[in-house]
C-alpha cells in the first residue's frame, strides 16, 4: 500500500502542454513507473495523469490544484525511487506543491516539496500523520466551529502524541484535545476574529517523544460580510519595511520574468470580475514595477532588477482587497524572503491589515497600528 496526498499544489493551464510532452517522453522511457505500456493515450494532462493512477483536480481556470495517488499500490515493476522519478518530470512545470507520502511496511512519513524545478523531501521516522476530517467549514467572524482531526501512525501503532498549535493568523482557538492516542481523533475550536477575511491560517503539529512531526494547515473558510469583502476601502495609512530603509530581495533578478508572468496569469483569470477591473493594467504592464503599480503598489528594485520591497501608495484600494491580495499571493513559489505591507482603512482605524509572506506562504493578518 502507498498513499500520496497533496496539501497544496498548482500546475497552471499554460504549462500543461509542455508538462504533457515531458510526461509522454518519461512514459516512453520508463513505462513501469507509470503503469503504462509505453504510450499515453490521453490528449490532456489531467486524463494522462489518470492513466498512471494519479487523480488531478482541475479548478474553474483549468489549473491542476490537487494531485493525489489513486492507486493502492506502487506500479508492479516501478523503480525503487517511485514516485520521485515521476515528481522530477513535473517539477519544472509546478508552481508550488507540498505532498505527503507513506508506504505500508516502511516506518516513516514523508513530506515532498515540489515546484520551480525543485524536487525534494524530508521524513519523520517513525512518522505521525494528522488528517483533517471533512471539508473545510464555513464560519462567520466571531462565530466558532470545531474542527476534527485524526492521528495516523506510520511505523508506530501505540502511544500518545501531544498536539499543539504552531502558528495562526486572524483566529482565536482552543485546543480541546492536547493528548491524542495514535489511531484516535481530536478537536480544536476555532473562532475567526472580527475583521477576518480569507485566507486565515491555523497550523497544528504532533509531537511523539522527542520527534516533532510535520505541521498540518487546517482548512477553514471565513464567511466575510459582503460590505467588507467587496468594498473599495479608503486607506488612511500604509507602511512597509521600505519606510525604514529595510530593503532585501524577496527573489533574485533572474526570477523577474517568471514573476511578471505569474502576475499576468493571475490578472488574466480575474480581470473581468467586479472589483478586479484594475487587473487590466497588470495585463498591459511592461515590467514588474509597472504591474505592481496597477494595483497601487510601489515595488522598489535593486540595480540588478531584484524586487526589494513593496508598499501601498494609494488613497483607496483600486478594487476588492481579495484581488489586491490575490495578485500579491500569485508569487507563491517564487518568494524566498518575507515581504509585507500594511494598510489601515478609514472604517476601521484601530487595526492594520497586513499582507505578507510567512515561510513562503501568502498570509493576511490583523495588527495593531
Amino acid at each position: 500500500m502507498i498513499g500520496v496526498t497533496s496539501h497544496h499544489f498548482l500546475l497552471q493551464r499554460e504549462d500543461h502542454a509542455e508538462a504533457l510532452a515531458a510526461l509522454r517522453e518519461f512514459v516512453r522511457r520508463h513505462p513501469a513507473d507509470f503503469r503504462s505500456t509505453g504510450e499515453l493515450r490521453a490528449a490532456d494532462l489531467a486524463a494522462a495523469l489518470d492513466e498512471g493512477g494519479w487523480a488531478a483536480r482541475v479548478d474553474e481556470h483549468g489549473d491542476v490544484v490537487a494531485l493525489d495517488y489513486a492507486g493502492d499500490k506502487a506500479p508492479p515493476d516501478a523503480s525503487d525511487d517511485f514516485p520521485m522519478s515521476f515528481f522530477e518530470v513535473l517539477a519544472p512545470y509546478v508552481k508550488h506543491g507540498r505532498l505527503f507520502r507513506w508506504v505500508e511496511g516502511r516506518p516513516a512519513f514523508m513530506c515532498h516539496s515540489l515546484g520551480q524545478g525543485a524536487n525534494t523531501y524530508s521524513l519523520r521516522e517513525p512518522g505521525i500523520e494528522l488528517r483533517q476530517v471533512g471539508p473545510p467549514p464555513l464560519v462567520k467572524p466571531g462565530a466558532s466551529v470545531e474542527i476534527e482531526f485524526k492521528v495516523h501512525g506510520h511505523g508506530v501503532s501505540d502511544g500518545t502524541v501531544t498536539i499543539e498549535a504552531t502558528h495562526s493568523t486572524q483566529v482565536d482557538y482552543q485546543m480541546l484535545s492536547r493528548e491524542v492516542p495514535i489511531g484516535g481523533s481530536g478537536r480544536i475550536r476555532v473562532t475567526p476574529v472580527a475583521g477576518a477575511a480569507n485566507p486565515v491560517a491555523l497550523y497544528v503539529s504532533a509531537r511523539l517523544g522527542d520527534i516533532d512531526q510535520f505541521d498540518l494547515g487546517l482548512q477553514l473558510r471565513v464567511d466575510t460580510p459582503a460590505e467588507q469583502a467587496d468594498g473599495l476601502h479608503d486607506v488612511i495609512a500604509a507602511s512597509s519595511p521600505l519606510d525604514d530603509g529595510r530593503e532585501y530581495p524577496f527573489f533574485g533578478a533572474k526570477k523577474v520574468p517568471a514573476a511578471l508572468e505569474c502576475l499576468k496569469r493571475y490578472a488574466a483569470r480575474y480581470a473581468g470580475r467586479p472589483g478586479a477591473e484594475f487587473l487590466s493594467g497588470v495585463l498591459e504592464a511592461q515590467g514588474l514595477a509597472a504591474a505592481f503599480r496597477a494595483a497601487q503598489l510601489e515595488c522598489k528594485v535593486s540595480p540588478e532588477g531584484a524586487p526589494l520591497g513593496v508598499r501601498f501608495i494609494g488613497a483607496r484600494l483600486p478594487g476588492c482587497e481579495r484581488y489586491v491580495f490575490g495578485l500579491f499571493a500569485s508569487l507563491r513559489g517564487l518568494v524566498t524572503q518575507a515581504p509585507w505591507f500594511r494598510v489601515r482603512y478609514a472604517h476601521d482605524p484601530a487595526r492594520d491589515v497586513c499582507l505578507s509572506y510567512e515561510w513562503g506562504e501568502p498570509a493576511r493578518d490583523l495588527r495593531e497600528p
